[in-house]
């Protein structure tokens, strides 16, 4: 009955894991002690599995790269 503490490795509520995927959409952060892919845990649309939506500031799939490279030459576009 306790409250879960996110990542920190610790299972506080006995369910048997640690909270490592808070904005469930099912892939796993990678933040503290969770060994995930998920690069925004607080946003479910955002993940490695997301389909990136170019030119908005965002990296939806957690790829790294530029928002502004859709073509990655290595040269962000002017939009």
């Amino acid at each position: 009955g306790a409250p879960e503490i996110p990542y920190d490795g610790i299972d506080q509520d006995c369910s048997g894991d640690d909270q490592c995927d808070v904005d469930l959409d099912g892939i796993d952060a990678a933040i503290g002690s969770c060994p995930g892919t998920d690069c925004d845990d607080s946003d479910a649309l955002v993940n490695p599995a997301a389909d990136e939506l170019w030119y908005d500031g965002v990296d939806q799939d957690c790829d790294g790269w530029s928002d502004f490279d859709a073509d990655r030459d290595g040269h962000d576009s002017v939009v």
